[in-house]
């Protein structure tokens, strides 16, 4: 089969393209090429630029010199009115991270409608996970990892040999010289670590002990290496027969030169291409390499012929150098692409998709299916262009990494303000308790609006504005029982529901205490009276099915910091009871939340002259109510940044601040109008400058950021916690960059809590970094096995990288740790079939069909696959 038939053959299979428009013709054709122009691997992204330079210039202004080579023969692409194309391109650098980076950029920035690259299988991998998630068609045309092709992916595409096509050749190869009397006892394999290294080496370690044909020695190095000594010693001391080596250009040329230093040659050496077909590598040790095998599906061909002519045109492009193998596939994969652009007449998916492919003999629909489409290379090696597919009737894997949900923040922030709303009535009910004549009622009703507690109704999203809300009900009841209204049951319920909505509450305890002990009545009502409140609450827990061990939770949580040994050392913060820091913690709580009652209690304390006057009842039981929440603040030290707890000590003061501004209302009776004006224009103000301030959300981020993320004040697990809300508030908004950072930081507060590890792990997948996912979760399964999402999330990764084998444990534990869960058991059921059990896969499919008929009909299959 010719040249030109690989065109038209792979360009029929539907490589499709992602959207950049619909109109069939178009000025420009934009296509990213991702590939390493800087690091150790840059030479082959030079010669990879001149080629990809070659084929535009051949593309955009024809050359029918070539013959029948598609695309060649108009100036432009005849199928889009004569549109030129543009190649966009992007320096990976050989970094997985970086690639990933500019795939995302060439997608997002500069609207590329196809995607191709990257070299390095690693990258590769990487790079072609965004173009995945953003529909865009990636074409490869060099990696030759088998992972790649194996993750059930629809928009991958290759057109190159892979590795299980090299290492049956190398099989061959060293049979036949086997047979011929060659020695080949013992063969080592050398590979750098990356994906590309590995993938292939376990290959052909798989392969050849199926053959009878054992790899005595597998010696993996880092990629970026400056040092092989150790790894050329090993090979000197064992001597294998057959070396074969699998590495990029800089280590291809350190291993040579080491070679020699060492007095070190092998036999007989077999090299994987890659870096051994890189002209830099033959100007660099081409003398110390002579006599080596290397792997090459290209030729140049004879004087004359398409091959022959683009060799020519791309010397003048590289200085001089020949095409390489990896190059030439390179441009192969490029000129498939651009043909299937032309056939199509459009960039759109939708035309694309409607490319049927010819039959391959093996059977099965479109190259979006089953199977894999053969062609012929310009030397008439075996091209491979495999779409991935999994098993019939299943989509492959679901890939949605697990996390925790959380209640819609809109409606717990319209929650909020409907709290403060129902407050404004419980407040004018205290406001006529506390006022000391109706002069003074709207100058005690404004100080009671403006007081720190109000905070809580511009949208907080917690549960602090429903129990606010129930304490002010409880102390207007309170109040109103104090001179003899309404009956004392209205008082009883009104504390269960403050102590059901916050445990707080319960330091509201002894001001009722105090109400029983002055209210008239029988020992018997008394008791009764007493009992009532607690019986309904824990009737109403029960209810809601709360149980004792939850009711404890809180508690522990809020006492965490007075706790000694290891939960001290994580919740303690780096101060003691008796300090400046503790003390300034506490007035700024005060300042914060009760700014005009302080002043108001420290002005009626002065009042007073030392002398005691008594309180009114009413007051007096403020005060009771009062002086428990603020020993509760003063005393609890929780673990948290104290500027993050000014909700719980809004809560704890809410009656100091009740108490305050009655006392203080007293003290106004005499005060002129422009006196209360102020008074109540402080209030106000102090009010609002907390809740304007947050108006800009960048700056109320920025600030929350400072706060938690102090060691001299918060402990490791304030600043876990304080992170880990940053973290999910950057990724509720999909900025998973800003959220892997705090993340991290969790990690670095609170190491040992597998949640942190499992974030971290999240956010890198959200990220589409696979690789640099695996690590922190497979950190969080080993601190927290028993965590399901840590498994789960993992298990996909494996799933992603082709590692099928080691993912079946994990989804398997995770279905058995999280059990009404289908979408686990899809994935589980994938990775089974994918690591070769397919009648565990079957089994799987056949309970989610059982326990979830609805589930399985809203898949979508590839036999079902949708079209424009």
């Amino acid at each position: 089969m010719q040249f030109k038939h690989i065109v038209g053959l792979l360009s029929a299979a539907a490589i499709s393209v992602g959207s950049a428009g619909g109109a069939s013709a178009q000025n420009t054709v934009k296509i990213g090429a991702i590939y390493p122009l800087s690091g150790n691997a840059a030479s082959t992204g030079v010669h990879t630029k001149a080629a990809f330079d070659v084929a535009v210039e051949i593309i955009n202004n024809g050359n029918p010199a070539l013959g029948n080579l598609p695309v060649t023969k108009n100036a432009g692409l005849k199928g889009l009115g004569g549109a030129k194309v543009e190649v966009i391109y992007a320096d990976n650098q050989g970094s997985p991270a970086v690639g990933q980076n500019q795939a995302l950029r060439l997608i997002t920035e500069e609207k590329v409608v196809a995607l191709s690259g990257s070299y390095q299988s690693g990258v590769t991998l990487t790079t072609s996970a965004i173009s995945e998630k953003y529909g865009i068609p990636f074409l490869n045309g060099e990696s030759v990892a088998a992972n790649l092709t194996e993750r059930g992916f629809k928009w991958f595409f290759r057109t190159t040999p892979v590795a299980g096509d090299f290492a049956k050749i190398y099989l061959d190869f060293l049979k036949e010289m086997k047979t011929s009397g060659q020695k080949l006892d013992t063969i080592a394999l050398v590979h750098e670590n990356t994906e590309y290294g590995t993938s292939v080496a376990n290959v052909i370690t798989g392969l050849f002990k199926d053959n009878g044909l054992a790899i005595a020695q597998d010696i993996a190095y880092s990629a970026n290496t400056t040092d092989v000594q150790s790894q050329v010693l090993q090979l000197k001391d064992k001597k294998p027969d057959v070396v074969i080596m699998i590495s990029y250009t800089s280590d291809a040329i350190l291993y040579a030169k080491t070679f020699q230093a060492l007095d070190y040659k092998p036999p007989m050496l077999i090299a994987d291409n890659a870096g051994y077909s890189d002209p830099s590598t033959l100007k660099a040790v081409g003398k110390q390499i002579q006599g080596i095998f290397n792997r090459s599906s290209f030729a140049i061909g004879p004087p004359g012929s398409p091959t022959f002519l683009i060799n020519e045109l791309y010397k003048k492009k590289s200085g001089g150098d020949d095409m390489d193998d990896t190059v030439a596939r390179q441009m192969q994969g490029f000129f498939v692409l651009i043909d299937a652009i032309d056939r199509a007449g459009s960039t759109e998916p939708g035309a694309l998709m409607r490319l049927n492919r010819p039959s391959d003999g093996r059977g099965g629909g479109s190259a979006l299916g089953n199977g894999a489409a053969l062609a012929t290379g310009p030397a008439g090696g075996a091209i491979t262009l495999v779409g991935a597919a999994g098993p019939p009737g299943v989509d492959g894997v679901l890939a949605q990494p697990a996390t925790s949900s959380a209640p819609a923040a809109l409606s717990m922030s319209l929650f909020s303000v409907i709290c403060g709303v129902l407050s404004v009535p419980i407040l004018a009910g205290i406001a006529g308790e506390i006022a000391p004549a109706k002069g003074r009622l709207l100058l005690t009703f404004t100080l009671l609006l403006s007081l720190g507690i109000s905070q809580l109704y511009f949208g907080y999203i917690e549960s602090y504005p429903f129990a606010s809300l129930f304490i002010l009900l409880y102390l207007w009841l309170l109040l109103r029982r104090a001179r003899g209204a309404d009956a004392p049951w209205w008082t009883a319920i009104a504390l269960c529901l403050a102590i059901a909505s916050h445990l707080s509450a319960l330091s509201l305890v002894p001001s009722y205490l105090v109400l029983l002990a002055l209210e008239k009545g029988s020992w018997r009502e008394r008791v009764l009276a007493l009992a009532t409140p607690f019986v309904l609450l824990f009737g109403l827990l029960a209810a809601l099915d709360y149980r004792p061990e939850q009711w404890a939770a809180p508690i522990r949580a809020a006492t965490s910091g007075m706790r000694q040994g290891f939960e001290g050392a994580l919740y303690h913060r780096l101060y003691g009871f008796f300090s400046y820091p503790h003390l300034a913690d506490v007035m700024n709580a005060i300042l914060l939340a009760m700014p005009v009652p302080a002043l108001l209690i420290l002005a009626w304390a002065v009042s007073t002259r030392g002398s005691f006057r008594p309180l009114s009842r009413p007051l007096l039981l403020v005060a009771v109510a009062a002086l428990p929440g603020l020993c509760l603040l003063a005393g609890l030290m929780t673990p948290v940044a104290p500027a993050q707890d000014w909700d719980l000590a809004s809560i704890f003061l809410l009656p100091g601040a009740v108490f305050g501004v009655g006392v203080g209302a007293r003290l106004a009776t005499d005060l002129p109008r422009r006196g209360s004006v102020a008074l109540a224009g402080i209030g106000i103000l102090s009010l609002l400058s907390f809740v304007l301030v947050n108006q800009s959300e960048e700056a109320a981020v920025r600030r929350f950021a400072a706060v938690v993320n102090d060691p001299g004040r918060v402990s490791r697990y304030g600043r876990s916690y304080g992170n880990s809300v940053l973290e999910l508030y950057e990724r509720d908004r999909g900025k998973y960059e800003a959220a892997l950072r705090y993340a991290r930081e969790t990690v670095r507060a609170e190491p040992t809590n597998p949640r942190n590890w499992t974030n971290v792990g999240y956010e890198l997948m959200q990220l589409v970094r696979i690789p640099e996912a695996v690590p922190p979760l497979e950190e969080a399964v080993r601190r927290g096995p028993n965590r399901w999402e840590g498994r789960y999330n993992l298990g996909l990764c494996y799933n992603a990288l082709g590692r099928y084998a080691e993912a079946v444990p994990m989804l398997r534990e995770a279905a058995r740790l999280k059990p009404d869960s289908p979408v686990i058991l899809h994935d589980l059921g994938f990775a089974y079939y994918k690591s070769g059990h397919p009648d565990s896969s079957a089994i799987v499919y056949q309970e989610i069909v059982r326990r979830w008929p609805g589930y399985v009909s809203r898949l979508k299959t590839p036999g079902s696959q949708a079209t424009e």
